[in-house]
């Protein structure tokens, strides 16, 4: 994309040149200096629909990171949880079950010791969904922090980091929560925030789609 803005502007500095010469030189005529302007004209479009592309790629990234850690946190934070039920099966059966699953060989090793297996599971599985979360929140911040020159919009820049600060506190409340440092149900804790979420996206979504629509559209 650099290269090519970059070649479209070397162009257009050297039309540009061409046609300072060609009026003070009188050397060109008219249709000459006409052709050279609209050569000009030519340039200028391709070097606003290159802008336009990385702006649209942007947004488009930006919204995927969106739906990724939005979509992560409500199934996070989501008030019933379907398990294996594993109580009364042997520890060569749960082995082969979550053979190639998400459970590393400790944690599998702990919950074949496990007193109440299907409740150690169920922790386990939190928490591994909470570092998913957690991940995916930090890459939304991240690309936000590092992209934001690229949106142009100040109210959809402004919705962008407000949802950025509300995942935030979603998702250190979901970490208190399931250290059980503040102990209490998910699902309240996403009612708290989470009910916040989707009517932010629904903006985010509706002033994306006006920022990249065409100029001539739009007018």
């Amino acid at each position: 994309m650099d290269t090519m803005l970059a070649g479209l502007m070397g162009i257009l500095g050297g039309i540009l040149s061409a046609l300072v010469v060609s009026i003070l030189s009188q050397r060109k005529n008219n249709a000459e200096i006409a052709h050279l302007q609209a050569e000009t004209r030519r340039i200028n479009f391709e070097l606003e629909n290159v802008q336009s592309s990385e702006t649209r790629e942007v947004l488009n990234l930006l919204l995927e990171h969106i739906h990724q850690v939005v979509g992560r946190a409500s199934a996070l934070t989501r008030v019933w949880r379907e398990s294996p039920i594993l109580s009364d099966k042997s520890d060569e059966e749960i082995s082969q079950y979550f053979e190639g699953s998400f459970l590393s060989k400790y944690e599998l090793e702990q919950l074949l010791k496990a007193t109440d297996k299907d409740a150690l599971y169920i922790e386990l599985e939190t928490w591994h969904e909470f570092t998913e979360t957690q991940r995916a929140a930090t890459e939304y911040h991240n690309f936000l922090v590092k992209k934001k020159i690229f949106v142009d919009n100040e109210e959809l820049l402004s919705a962008c980091f407000e949802l950025d600060g509300l995942l935030g506190k979603l998702v250190n409340v979901t970490r208190l929560n399931i250290k059980k440092i503040a102990p209490g149900n998910l699902a309240k804790t996403y009612s708290e925030y989470g009910n916040n979420v989707v009517p932010l996206v629904e903006k985010i979504e509706r002033l994306m789609k006006l920022t990249l629509k065409p100029k001539s559209l739009s007018n």
